[in-house]
């Protein structure tokens, strides 16, 4: 049994803003008018994807700053007043250390090595740099920022038996690295951290069965890709499992978000889904677009789901 968990409270779309934007109408946020009214609307989620910022590596270092520029300018320029999420899918840091101690240096790799593999030889706290350098700058943007570790965040524990980097993500989501939160009264944000073991499946088709939670619009999100390179990492009975569980439930999963792989994609299906990956050179903005059903004990559903790949010349509105 695992007791690692808790409860809480298209295509890429590209907009050059070249002065004050537009306001969107109905057809621009993807309201079906002949099925809903606008003031039927409950609201627009946007949620932005920066996977792998692995501090300690220095090509995903300067993507990591990138993305967060990013992130920033399509918050500042947006006009809609909308609630603003970000995911972090794991791998936070590139050897899960928050205190560059010596066998961590050492074990890491010899720095000529590290060097040669465009690796920041000189980081004593990557954890620190994390927060400084990325967490912080979204928090001041985004109302909350929700993580999972990656297989990186643990290789200190190796070598050291300290658990650095998947203590300080506890800490900040309840003592939990599989955990769900109602970050809102409209969505449900679920970890299955490093990726969906049996397990971890098992407790959120038990989760997603509460009556509570029965009609409630979700995102799911974990580290390990599903598809493409780097995707063997897990096997396919867990993703077999994974998606007998959320094949039923394909109307109210808004998207899956994924890292592993470094590169960014905003397109990606998978069993009816959405899968985004934000972890190349661009981070990923999903719009969910919800409306009330007034059929179904007045329950937000979803009505769209748009998906923008974030670039340094486009601002996104």
């Amino acid at each position: 049994m695992i007791d690692d968990h808790w409860i809480s409270s298209s295509a890429a779309e590209e907009v050059t803003v070249d002065a004050e934007p537009p306001r969107p109408d109905a057809s621009e946020i993807g309201v079906a008018t002949e099925s809903h009214d606008v003031d039927d609307i409950a609201h627009v989620v946007c949620f932005y994807v920066l996977g792998d910022p692995q501090v300690g590596y220095a090509h995903q270092e300067r993507r990591m700053r990138r993305k967060v520029a990013q992130i920033r300018r399509s918050v500042r320029v947006s006009e809609r007043r909308m609630k603003t999420i970000c995911l972090i899918p794991g791998d936070l840091t590139h050897h899960g250390t928050a205190t560059g101690n010596f066998w961590t240096r050492l074990l890491c790799m010899c720095a000529p090595v590290r060097e040669a593999r465009g690796e920041t030889v000189p980081k004593q706290n990557q954890l620190a740099c994390f927060r400084k350098e990325c967490l912080d700058p979204l928090r001041s943007c985004c109302g909350n920022v929700y993580m999972c570790i990656g297989n990186h965040d643990t290789l200190n524990t190796y070598w050291t038996g300290k658990q650095e980097v998947p203590d300080f993500v506890r800490a900040q989501h309840g003592g939990n690295l599989v955990y769900a939160n109602e970050d809102d009264s409209s969505v449900l944000v679920i970890s299955l951290s490093e990726y969906p073991t049996r397990e971890n499946v098992q407790w959120m088709e038990k989760e997603l069965s509460d009556p509570l939670y029965a009609r409630k619009p979700f995102v799911v999100f974990f580290h390990y890709n599903l598809e493409g390179p780097y995707s063997d990492w897990w096997g396919e009975a867990d993703k077999a499992m994974l998606g007998s569980v959320l094949r039923p439930r394909a109307d109210r999963c808004a998207f899956i978000a994924v890292g592993h792989h470094h590169f960014s994609d905003s397109t990606g299906m998978w069993n009816g889904i959405h899968v985004v990956n934000g972890s190349g050179d661009n981070a990923v903005k999903v719009d969910v677009t919800l409306t009330k059903n007034n059929n179904n004990n007045n329950e937000n559903e979803i009505l769209d789901v748009q998906t923008t790949l974030l670039h340094d010349d486009i601002k996104s509105v």
